[in-house]
């Protein structure tokens, strides 16, 4: 198959200098499968379909022959690297077998053997990316790959995805091009475990759409940099190092990037889901806490030091049990880049140092101790830690050290009375914890809205792209409430895949009425519903023990089970001792390599998730739901003498207290992500799915049974199986006529017939067989291969361009043309009563450039060494001399000079007259063509041009625009002449006209020109009354009435019958 398509490379080369564009064209397009070959007579009707899919280095076999090509004929058929790429990964040949496929569509086999081969082939050659179809794979190889830049940007921009290798890039260009063209707001949507890299994806999408983006507009520049600067900030607060990632996304977020119709960024919104408050207090063992407090510390000052009461990372409870580096990381300088990204984002710098003080200072909450009094109640071991933070946060010190220790109570009894009561050890511990967790995460909130005022979206509307980079699914040793969260809104996320992909893919074939098979998939419909579902479902039973008063995570667990214990995605840890295997994809989901055992444990329940089973420790559950921090360390932080501060608590004031509850966070959470999922479902999405290939983060390696693990739960196979048995692309038969018109002459520019006919015209057109290249459903044109859309695009954007050059020239000559009307209405003011025409000259038609000197190289590399770019005028003239002699010469006007240019193989200029020097133009009073420049402090220019009208009324329109005052034009029948610099006019031109004579005749005496005028040419009045009634026809035309020549007749005749016809054409 290798060396038939090399053939056909080779073959079509000598067919493209043989045959015509369309011939060379319709055969390039009979390599898709349903494709009739183009031949005219007697030829084959259609071309056997090939096994597997059609490369697109088929759809460029008018292309040069490839290294590869050579190499066949030699025998060794071998396919260099780049060759391979360009075609897909093609299949068939066990040559490129080493390299893996590109997109796996094309898989020979579709197995999940084959898939995970490819994968691994694929990452050992640090290929990283490979397609789905639409879908990107990207595999995270844990080590730096040098395929990004400035370079490799420019590669994919403006290119379809099947023109270069798979890549972020082109996942990231096609939602960029599919929001111009389409109009539709677009979403990316990427997704994989906790370590896969979706993080990276989603920086290096914001890196391509920043540089492709217009710039040198200071709303669009703004935008770009907020966009570009919110990422390292983001980071170096939500982000931290864990046992899977040494830079994982403890937060999701929503990047949305506004555009205008020219695609121009011009607004933009940040949307934060879950930030993971509790690895403030707690990380597992080899993590480490939120990036920034590490940065904090490694790039203090001297100053910094002094000002926060900086210690070593050992000496903060909240970061001595943490892992303090990372290898390869240098946390000094990204803590100078997270200053530099404050400033991008325009923090100034008070705030600033008030936002590096909350960091301290909780850090600083974290070493407040307790010890209990003879009556059990809470006392601080430590006062003057409290009056550190104090010091940081600028708030009372005993106000905030009664805060840590009791708790207000207000009763509905007595007319609201108020208590403080007295807190326990424990209960004061809780709120310390709470005071970190509560500070952090408004200093987070603060500086995500922050973000948001800096980029709000215009109110003028626009169009949007989407970046969803949320954390993974995630399966730990101990999973809380946070797991529960997170894994909950993966569950959304690929229902969303399924629901668009596969389900939705399927339920449109039905509804349209194309034969289909159905291929059978994990639906995860019933664990979503077992999480979110109303009444009954955890989030809200877990709501209704909170809001109790009395609940506690035990008469959770325990109400649960009462109620969804026939849902077979929950399940108790003893109802399955030592583990058990997975179900198939088209029952439960498999079970997870992390979780293949659940020991029993009274406190847990098991989620059977898509990506497997889940044991969840319920212990804490309530208490995190609740994500209160209490009233009276809120009132503490808003007495703060630093407005900063102040602001990250503007619910509160000493004065006033809100009686109404607050939301759990499961309810915040809950309804985030409805509002993610309504705004996902409604922008045209593209999805990135991301692969973990091993546990250790080593590079380039591929741990099969975790590999197998996220290709089941992810449904690769299942996605493969849906994109070789269905239809690349599909469009309502209005839209993809509308669309594709204009590559036909039959529906271009407008289809008279019905739409559905109209489209069938369009692919007719390409000879793309019905019933195998494309199928028509209800309302809805079908196309089975990508590459027949791409070619449709490509056909496109050719006659787009065609069409506008035809506008282009067309509003050119217009322009031209009007130019031209005006000069030569001018010319007959210029003349009227002081210089006799010739009747050729009465109604000329003004052409500027006779010689064609604008594709002369070297007269446009002369004149551009002048400053020159435009000829206005150029013609042969007979230039007259000092001596009176008559010499071959070319006249040039540009828009900043006269030139006069020697002919012949001494081609050059021989003078230039700035037009600023020009201080008199006289002609003689006779129908001649000669023409004096009188010229400030140099001799004159004396030459006999035929086209003398034209040149003088350019050369007049032109000075009109660079001097003051125009020179007069002086006519009279003798002309003198400077002949000599510095010298009075010795020399003169003297006319006279005798009616017997046909042409001019001179004759030189001295220093005097006399020159004989034939008046044989020359025009009468009714020449001049023709013009007279031309002009007054075309404003009659322009106004809309009709013209009506006295004494002519409607059909046209009279005496400028010839100037109508000219009008007209």
């Amino acid at each position: 198959q290798l060396r038939s398509s090399q053939r056909s490379q080779e073959s079509s080369q000598i067919a493209k200098k043989k045959k015509k564009k369309k011939n060379a064209y319709t055969h390039k397009m009979s390599a898709f499968p349903g494709v009739r070959s183009h031949t005219e007579n007697g030829g084959p009707a259609s071309s056997p379909r090939p096994q597997g899919k059609v490369t697109p280095a088929s759809l460029h076999d008018t292309a040069k022959p490839s290294s590869s090509a050579s190499n066949s004929k030699k025998g060794k058929g071998k396919v260099d690297k780049a060759t391979y790429e360009m075609m897909g990964g093609g299949v068939g040949a066990a040559q490129v077998s080493k390299w893996g496929v590109a997109d796996m569509v094309m898989l020979p086999q579709v197995t999940e053997e084959a898939l995970l081969d490819n994968l691994d082939k694929r990452l050992r050659n640090r290929d990283i990316y490979s397609y789905i179809g639409p879908v990107l794979i990207s595999t995270n190889p844990y080590t730096p790959i040098d395929i990004y830049g400035k370079a490799v940007i420019q590669r994919y921009q403006g290119r379809y995805p099947y023109e270069n290798p798979p890549h972020v890039y082109a996942v990231a260009e096609s939602a960029y091009r599919s929001m111009l063209f389409e109009r539709e707001d677009q979403s990316i949507i990427i997704s994989g475990e906790s370590g896969s890299g979706k993080t990276e994806n989603s920086k290096k999408i914001m890196e391509y759409i920043s540089a492709v983006c217009r710039s040198g507009v200071e709303r669009v520049d703004y935008v770009k940099n907020i966009f570009l600067g919110s990422n390292p900030l983001l980071e170096a607060f939500g982000n931290a190092k864990t046992v899977r990632n040494d830079n994982s996304s403890r937060f999701g977020k929503y990047m949305v990037m506004q555009f205008n119709r020219r695609g121009e960024p011009i607004g933009g919104h940040v949307e934060q889901y879950l930030l993971e408050k509790s690895r403030i207090i707690h990380q597992l063992p080899g993590e480490r806490n939120f990036h920034i407090f590490y940065q904090l510390l490694a790039g203090a000052s001297k100053q910094d030091i002094s000002d926060y009461k900086l210690m070593p990372p050992e000496s903060f409870r909240y970061l001595k049990d943490s892992e303090f580096e990372i290898a390869g990381w240098d946390d000094a300088k990204e803590a100078s880049e997270t200053r530099k990204a404050m400033d991008l984002v325009q923090i100034n710098k008070a705030d600033q140092h008030a936002i590096f003080s909350v960091v301290a200072a909780v850090l600083h909450v974290g070493n407040v101790e307790f010890k209990a009094d003879p009556k059990g109640n809470a006392l601080l071991v430590n006062p003057d830690q409290v009056d550190l933070i104090a010091n940081i946060l600028q708030v009372p010190s005993e106000l905030l050290k009664k805060a840590l220790t009791h708790r207000t109570v207000t009763t509905t009894a007595q007319r609201g009375s108020r208590y403080e009561v007295p807190l326990s050890v424990a209960s004061a511990e809780f709120t310390r914890e709470a005071l970190a967790k509560g500070l952090y995460g408004r200093l987070f909130n603060y500086l995500v809205q922050h973000i948001n005022k800096s980029i709000k979206m215009d109110e003028s509307g626009g169009f949007i792209i989407g970046v969803l980079d949320i954390y993974g699914f995630e399966i730990f040793g101990k999973n809380s409430f946070e797991q529960l969260c997170i894994n909950y809104v993966n569950e959304k996320l690929q229902q969303i895949f399924i629901e668009l992909t596969l389900k939705a893919e399927q339920e449109e074939y039905r509804k349209e009425g194309i034969a289909w098979e159905d291929v059978d998939y994990f639906n995860n419909q019933q664990c979503v519903l077992l999480i979110e579902k109303k009444p009954i479902g955890i989030f809200a039973l877990l709501d209704e023990e909170t809001l109790l008063g009395k609940g506690t995570d035990a008469t959770f667990l325990r109400k649960m089970y009462q109620n969804l214990r026939t849902n077979v995605h929950l399940e108790q840890p003893e109802a399955r001792p030592g583990g058990r295997g997975g179900k198939s994809l088209a029952g439960a989901p498999p079970a997870s390599p992390s979780s293949s055992s659940h020991q029993t444990n009274p406190t847990c329940f098991v989620v059977k998730h898509y990506a497997g089973d889940v044991q969840y420790e319920s212990e804490g559950f309530i208490e995190k739901n609740k994500d209160t921090l209490f009233r009276d360390l809120m009132l503490a932080m808003a007495q703060s003498s630093l407005e900063f501060v102040q602001n990250l608590f503007p619910e509160v004031t000493a004065e006033s207290e809100s009686k109404k509850r607050p939301p759990t966070l499961a309810t915040q959470f809950r309804a985030q992500v409805g509002a993610l999922m309504k705004s996902l479902y409604s922008c045209n999405p593209h999805y990135i799915r991301c692969i973990k290939p091993n546990s250790d983060k080593r590079a380039l390696n591929f741990d099969l049974e975790l590999t197998k693990h996220q290709v089941r739960y992810l449904g690769l196979l299942e996605n493969i199986r849906v994109r070789r048995a269905g239809y690349a692309y599909r469009q309502e038969f209005d839209k993809f006529l509308a669309r594709y018109k204009m590559i036909t002459k039959s529906t271009w520019p407008v289809w008279k017939g019905e739409v559905k006919d109209g489209c069938r015209e369009i692919l007719k057109y390409l000879n793309i067989i019905e019933s195998e290249g494309f199928q028509f459903g209800k309302t809805k044109v079908f196309v089975r291969l990508p590459e027949v859309i791409y070619e449709l695009e490509e056909q496109r954007m050719r006659r787009l361009e065609d069409i506008a050059t035809v506008i282009q020239k067309e509003w050119r000559a217009h322009q031209a043309r009007k130019y031209l009307m005006e000069l030569r209405e001018a010319a007959m003011a210029i003349y009227s009563g002081n210089k006799r025409r010739r009747r050729q000259s009465v109604n000329p038609n003004f052409r500027g450039d006779y010689l064609r000197l604008k594709s002369d190289k070297f007269v446009e590399q002369q004149l551009a060494r002048l400053g020159e770019s435009k000829i206005l005028f150029a013609d042969s003239t007979q230039k007259i001399n000092r001596r009176m002699k008559a010499q071959e010469r070319v006249f040039v006007i540009s828009e900043k000079a006269v030139y006069n240019l020697a002919v012949g193989k001494k081609r050059r200029i021989k003078r230039r007259i700035p037009l600023t020097s020009i201080i008199g133009i006289r002609l003689s009073t006779f129908c001649d063509g000669y023409l004096v420049l009188k010229v400030k402090n140099e001799v004159d220019w004396v030459g006999e041009l035929v086209r003398k009208t034209e040149a003088v009324t350019v050369l007049r329109d032109q000075m009109a625009k660079i001097v003051d005052e125009v020179p007069p034009l002086e006519c009279d029948t003798t002309l003198n002449v400077t002949s000599k610099k510095g010298k009075v006019d010795k020399n003169q031109l003297r006319f006279t006209e005798n009616p017997a004579v046909a042409y001019n005749a001179t004759q030189r005496k001295g220093g005097v020109l006399n020159i004989t005028v034939g008046q044989r040419d020359a025009a009468t009045d009714d020449d001049f009354r023709s013009v007279v009634e031309f002009k007054r026809m075309k404003d009659q035309r322009s106004g809309g009435s009709k013209p009506a020549a006295a004494g002519t007749s409607k059909g046209g005749g009279g005496q400028f019958a010839h100037l109508r016809a000219n009008f007209e054409k």
